[in-house]
């Protein structure tokens, strides 16, 4: 063995155990879903020996997954399209304005940051009745698109802020318009970023529970994590049930994530490397 490998082995080893501690929870969910009550109660952690299926039909058919995976589809898709729309729009103002203002504005953005959900959730909810848009579909894309403008807004401000001017100059001196300009310049440039900020929106929708237990009340627009969450009772909690409806309601979100990994990957590290 060389001195390179010897050097090399702990630092191996240690990614190895941390690949296990991440993989283990998804064995467990596996494993849990693929038993009866009888065998979790014997052996939570241990292999399953009579594999069932019938936890997964049971989530889909009886909870009624079907529609509520849909609704949950529909809001984080929708809230997630517009929150990159508005976040776009404010961000590129934002960074062809002058250093002091924009700084200013962007701080207040970010001061919104800060606030944290529990305490805007009873005045989204009133606000929300006031307008007729309670219990509604709509409402729930308009309320996210809201909620995470700030940080679409920040993200957005500070990857135009990185495009050189004279890029946009040149666009101008062709004459090109600001919406030309953006459209045939901006946006293909940011298409890594603004994926990136997509995929992030659209996982953070999909998983929240708060807002979308208080925005949507009734079993016609209930999400799939509000529909989950009536699995777990005071007295009464079925884990096999449970993980086989949230190993459903996983795959959307993967099949997002691996859609747009290359775009992710690349706006993850894009400004890393100059």
């Amino acid at each position: 063995m060389t001195r390179r490998q010897i050097v090399r082995t702990p630092m191996y080893l240690a990614s190895y155990a941390i690949s296990l501690t991440t993989l283990f929870p998804i064995y467990y969910l596996v494993d849990t879903a693929l038993k009866t009550d009888t065998e979790y109660d014997r052996s939570p952690l241990g292999l399953v020996h009579h594999p069932i299926w019938t936890n997964f039909s049971n989530a889909w058919t009886q909870l009624g997954l079907d529609h509520d995976i849909l609704h949950s589809l529909v809001v984080s898709g929708g809230g997630a399209v517009l929150c990159v729309l508005v976040s776009t729009s404010a961000g590129f103002g934002l960074s062809q304005l002058s250093g002091r203002l924009s700084n200013a504005v962007l701080m207040v953005i970010v001061g919104f940051l800060m606030i944290t959900p529990p305490v805007i959730v009873i005045p989204l909810y009133v606000l929300m009745v006031h307008l007729g848009l309670a219990n509604t579909l709509l409402g729930a894309i308009l309320a996210y698109g809201a909620l995470f403008a700030p940080f679409g807004v920040y993200m957005s401000t500070t990857f135009f802020r990185e495009i050189p001017r004279e890029i946009l100059e040149a666009a101008r001196i062709d004459g090109t318009g600001v919406m030309q300009t953006v459209r045939f310049v901006v946006l293909p440039l940011g298409r890594p970023v603004l994926a990136t900020l997509g995929v992030l929106l659209f996982v953070w929708i999909w998983n929240d529970l708060l807002f979308a237990l208080v925005l949507l009340q009734t079993p016609g627009t209930r999400t799939a994590m509000v529909a989950i969450s009536g699995l777990i009772g005071q007295y009464n909690l079925s884990y096999p049930a449970l993980t086989a409806a949230l190993l459903m309601a996983m795959v959307p979100t993967l099949l997002v994530f691996f859609a747009f990994q290359s775009r992710l990957q690349r706006g993850l590290t894009m400004g890393a490397v100059k």
